[in-house]
């Protein structure tokens, strides 16, 4: 029996039966990004099929807004770069409104746990020589292999224009010329490709300091622990600077991607777990097993009050952000300033240390108070907070599984884990973004269709074999049979609906 793994950390699996007389139902466990746009694409692609969704607890995955004097703060997933190609559209197809700008001001300096090592004073000329003095020209040469890596994974798009769908993410990442970036650390690569040759000065400093500082805030990792993908993927904002969130939310997607995918249900505050409504026995084909996933928790918190230089061992504080090294020991890994708030009430869209028995609590402001966002591995303690900040006043605390903890060389579970059963996340270990569970997405919902509807015209990369089309979701498990069965004590309709949430 496999267990389940939550919507909060944004699993999808479809899992799907076709009967004789009867017209293939799906059955999508997690409401975020991943989960509502395999919905959707299900429905472009047979809109026939009887899909439900089915979400532990609210539409939106790791996306979250908070809304404070008239703004929408983001407290997951917060930006959408230009090449991300299927949110983009999906946002602007559902009719909401993407706004460019980034999660973080004009100005930042870095700091590396005991001193500040580089600062922008605000002035281009000035700050392009202080880059050119302390980092040489990694920065453009980063840039250079973050602009072709988005160049390789912009080439999904035509293979699934094509129709063709990936059996594992290995073989999805292959097919670009990525996957070997998912076998080696960010700290290697980058070691390779910028601290030798005659060009190498300043890489140290840049891989430590700048790159390091960009994977703290993007992925609360360090560059050892994260793999190269990862690391580009990361860094590809800082290279190309043309960045979006949607005016209504981030959130608002994947809401707006269940409505327009024509749900036969949709069934909110519904777990699917072991002895649940879904349950599978002996699915995996016999000696299968699927890697365990461990996420790096986040905390996003939102805070008004003043910093307070002391803490940083200097008598006035530059201008703008705060980043952090890759190793700076630090209770935080960046401040960013958000603006000024006045005396209004913040908004929060669910759980959080605004809400009290689930309902939000109106939080009064003092008038224009500074405010920041902070990411940290943990809750900020009442000490560190006076610590860092003078009056401070905590807005929201929102802890978050918020992405895989990076352990190159990474292993993959495969997308397909039986005919019929399809596992969006498997893709994430390789880098996680929005635009990454999209991508899963479309790839699952071409697999079952390839795998479930005998006139289909997608295509499968499936290794030494294919997988065809099937009239059963089944297949040998390691006790040598297999069952998938819908409880009567489900909430969704029709008899021959079944899936899980697997990881």
């Amino acid at each position: 029996m496999v267990s389940c793994v939550h919507a909060a950390v944004a699993v999808l699996v479809l899992l799907t039966e076709l009967a004789a007389a009867a017209p293939v139902k799906v059955a999508i466990v997690g409401g975020g990004i991943g989960g509502t746009a395999a919905a959707f694409f299900l429905q472009q692609l047979q809109p026939a099929w009887h899909v439900e969704l089915f979400e532990r607890e609210r539409l939106g995955g790791r996306a979250e807004e908070l809304f404070l004097d008239g703004r929408t703060l983001e407290l997951g997933a917060s930006i959408i770069h230009a090449q991300n190609h299927y949110v983009l559209s999906l946002a602007k197809e559902m009719g909401l409104t993407p706004i460019q700008g980034d999660d973080t001001g004009d100005a930042f300096s870095i700091y590396d746990g005991s001193s500040f090592v580089f600062s922008q004073s605000g002035s281009q000329v000035r700050d392009t020589l202080a880059v050119l003095h302390r980092y040489g020209i990694s920065p453009l040469r980063y840039k250079w292999l973050a602009e072709e890596m988005g160049r390789r994974f912009s080439r999904l798009y035509d293979l699934h224009g094509a129709g063709q769908a990936f059996a594992t993410p290995q073989q999805l990442w292959e097919a670009v010329g990525l996957f070997n970036l998912t076998q080696q650390s960010a700290a290697d690569y980058m070691q390779a490709h910028l601290a030798h040759g005659v060009l190498r000065y300043g890489a140290a400093a840049f891989i430590e300091e700048l790159a390091g500082a960009v994977n703290r805030i993007n992925y609360n990792q360090r560059n050892a622990g994260m793999n190269a993908l990862a690391g580009l993927v990361s860094y590809l904002p800082a290279a190309q600077p043309e960045v979006y969130s949607l005016q209504e939310g981030n959130a608002a997607l994947p809401r707006k991607l269940a409505a327009a995918a024509k749900l036969q249900a949709l069934h909110l505050g519904t777990a699917v777990q072991a002895g649940s409504a879904i349950e599978l026995q002996g699915v995996l084909p016999p000696g299968a097993v699927l890697p365990k996933r461990e996420y790096q928790s986040t905390v996003t918190t939102y805070v008004t009050g003043a910093l307070n230089p002391s803490y940083f061992k200097v008598p006035s504080l530059p201008a703008g952000d705060i980043f952090v090294t890759s190793s700076a020991d630090t209770l935080f890994s960046v401040i960013a300033s958000k603006g000024t708030v006045s005396g209004s009430t913040a908004r929060p869209s669910s759980s959080s240390h605004a809400y009290e028995d689930g309902q939000p609590v109106a939080v009064h402001q003092q008038q224009q108070q500074q405010l920041w966002k902070v990411f940290s591995q943990q809750p900020l303690s009442e000490d560190l907070l006076q610590q860092l900040f003078f009056n401070s006043t905590v807005i929201i605390s929102k802890p978050w599984k918020a992405y895989p903890r990076f352990k190159p060389p990474e292993v993959f579970a495969p997308f397909s884990l039986s005919p019929g059963l399809c596992y969006n996340n498997a893709l994430e270990n390789g880098a996680s973004a929005m635009e990454v569970s999209a991508v899963a997405a479309m790839n699952c919902a071409l697999l079952l269709q390839q795998q479930l509807s005998p006139s289909s015209t997608s295509q499968v990369n499936s290794g030494s074999s294919s997988s065809s089309s099937s009239s059963s979701s089944s297949c040998s498990g390691s006790s040598g049979s297999s069952s998938a069965k819908r409880h009567p004590a489900g909430n969704g309709a029709g008899s021959s609906s079944v899936g899980v949430s697997v990881s």
